[in-house]
């Protein structure tokens, strides 16, 4: 049989049995984002070799050997190549990264540019690789995420499929970048997809195991740190903990607001964009004279934490530095992510904590390591608004789970302390900045700048508070939502419900006001996302809408409607922006 006609046997069977289509795609996939995966990690060693001529990820102590204008050179052509790709190449003259494969998934149903992720991949790869202080997993997450995206769009998915797809090639970059399937699977259903259902959980699992095979072909299955077997010494450490989780939050926050303060402060200035990361490049370089572990991903620094082979003041340094160029490179237009950093961030705060705790108490006490790998876990999961990814991340980086519990107080302190502090992951505040709010899937933009009054059904089915019981009976029977608004001269008393009147001890005697339930109310210029928090809150499918000064009944809004008007403003929005961007194209 010829293989063209194979190839369409198999999408007919494909499209009819949609559990295993999904599945057999998630395979695939998973090992093109693997191999993808590797691909940009070779990328990034062979631009680091031209520069620093070295490929290995322990860059620091390759480069604390070569001349310091060698050092500061080669940050700054990096940074001036990408900020002239990014300007001349790039939608929006920007980077791209998790936060637009977030947006991907709520607003443009699973869809991502394939030219453009092959853009954004080139210039994350000149960015790392010429060191500039950022990360490389968001990247791959973005690249990954392009490829499910495209396989989806030349197949022809409907939407629910493609965001689906679209997660599968983000377990799958993550699993083959850490060598972590559980951590690839959680990230993606926690921080892009934003469901645990089974009819993604399966198909995202399926892509990270792939992507995890091709990486330990090439790669090996050892874990991205290695270290010896640990163990907690003493119950009373639990209290430290506590403390270090406290004590991620500030260099957490920085982590988060950092960028977007940055990128608001140039902004206002007159420096051109495809300048600004030449500008962060001379910085990052001249610090590397001195401080050369903070240049790219930082795994040397990192894992020379974990080894306990900083002393004090050296991680104290490395702390201050890696999170000043971080925000600085992330802020003027390198392109890269930030988890990285924010393990590095994390290793040198667990490792300085670790340092002053264990001399400040006369018991044994655990190796520095552990406290290091509880900090790590602490800043990444509070930045990336990710405690269950992060911690299994954690978990699967060293291959030690001995140390769970600690990881798991410290996590769960720092990720409810900020989320307390502030609504936003570094992702989520990134789309804030260019006007997008985006939280568990959905555009609040749009939910905000829609009101109830746009949507109302002012067909209700009232009654008097003072109408008998009978009478409440015979309205419920014809009423068309099994339910009618008691009013009082217009305003609004409360509902009943069908349901309610097969009560065998409700009183014959009784009236509509004293048979009636107060009910959660809208006003008419709430807004659809009022309408949408009340509905889940209270699991009504049918709200009341009074007026915003008397407070009089004026009709209702239906779950259905909510929902259909929030998803017609999207696809408007959708259209809006696609008509911008080919007007922006036939401008340039």
């Amino acid at each position: 049989m010829p293989i063209q006609a194979v190839v369409q046997k198999t999408l007919k069977r494909i499209k009819r049995d949609h559990m295993l289509g999904l599945s057999l795609l998630a395979v695939l996939v998973g090992l093109i984002g693997g191999i993808a995966s590797i691909a940009f990690i070779e990328g990034i060693r062979a631009v680091q070799y031209l520069g620093f001529f070295t490929s290995s990820e322990f860059l620091a102590s390759r480069v604390a050997k070569l001349p310091w204008w060698q050092i500061v050179m080669v940050p700054v052509i990096g940074g001036l190549v990408v900020g002239l790709l990014s300007y001349f190449w790039m939608p929006d003259r920007r980077s791209q990264g998790v936060a637009d494969v977030i947006e991907a998934n709520a607003l443009r149903g699973g869809r991502m540019s394939f030219r453009n992720g092959i853009k954004a991949a080139v210039l994350s790869i000149i960015s790392i690789g010429s060191g500039a202080s950022v990360g490389r997993e968001g990247p791959m997450v973005h690249f990954g995420a392009t490829l499910g995206s495209t396989l989806a769009t030349r197949l022809r998915l409907d939407p629910k499929q493609a965001r689906t797809l679209l997660g599968c090639g983000v377990a799958s970059a993550v699993a083959a970048s850490f060598n972590a399937p559980l951590a690839g699977v959680f990230f993606a259903l926690e921080v892009v997809v934003g469901h645990y259902g089974m009819s993604a959980f399966a198909p995202v699992v399926l892509a990270a195991v792939s992507g995890t095979l091709v990486s330990h072909l090439y790669l090996g299955d050892t874990p991205a740190f290695l270290l010896p077997s640990l163990i907690i010494a003493s119950p009373l450490e639990f209290s430290a903990f506590i403390l270090l989780g406290f004590a991620s939050i500030p260099a957490a926050l920085a982590l988060i607001y950092g960028p977007s303060f940055v990128r608001g402060l140039v902004n206002k200035t007159s420096i051109p964009t495809w300048v600004r990361p030449a500008l962060a490049g001379l910085v990052v370089g001249t610090i590397a004279i001195k401080l050369p572990e903070i240049l790219g991903v930082g795994y040397e620094a990192t894992t020379m934490a974990l080894g306990a082979q900083l002393g004090f003041w050296l991680l104290l340094a490395l702390l201050a530095a890696k999170i000043f160029l971080t925000v600085l490179c992330l802020g003027m237009g390198f392109g890269g992510g930030v988890f990285s950093p924010a393990l590095f961030v994390g290793a040198m705060i667990g490792g300085s904590f670790g340092i002053i705790a264990t001399s400040l108490v006369d018991v044994s006490t655990s190796e520095l390591a552990v406290y290091t790998i509880v900090g790590m876990g602490a800043v990444s999961a509070a930045v990336l608004s990710a405690p269950i990814s992060t911690t299994l991340m954690i978990f699967e980086l060293t291959g030690d789970y001995s140390v769970t519990m600690g990881v798991m107080i410290a996590v769960a302190i720092s990720s409810f302390v900020i989320r307390a502090i502030t609504p936003y992951s570094f992702f989520t505040l990134t789309l804030l900045q260019r006007g997008v709010e985006v939280q568990n899937g959905l555009d609040l933009s749009v939910l905000r700048d829609t009101h109830v009054g746009d949507i109302i059904d002012r067909r209700v089915d009232t009654i008097s508070v003072d109408a008998p019981f009978e009478d409440v009976r015979r309205k419920l029977l014809a009423s068309r939502w099994g339910r009618v608004f008691v009013v009082d001269d217009g305003e609004f008393h409360g509902v009943i419900r069908f349901s309610e009147t097969l009560d065998e001890t409700i009183d014959e005697e009784q009236t509509a006001a004293t048979i009636a339930e107060k009910a959660v109310c809208l006003k008419q210029h709430s807004s659809l996302e009022d309408a949408m928090r009340i509905i889940r809150k209270t699991g009504e499918a049918h709200i009341p809408v009074i007026s915003d000064e008397e407070g009089k009944l004026i009709g209702q809004v239906h779950e259905h409607e909510v929902n259909f008007t929030y998803h017609r403003a999207i696809l408007q929005a959708n259209e809006e922006s696609e008509d911008d961007q080919e007007g922006q194209s036939s401008n340039r």
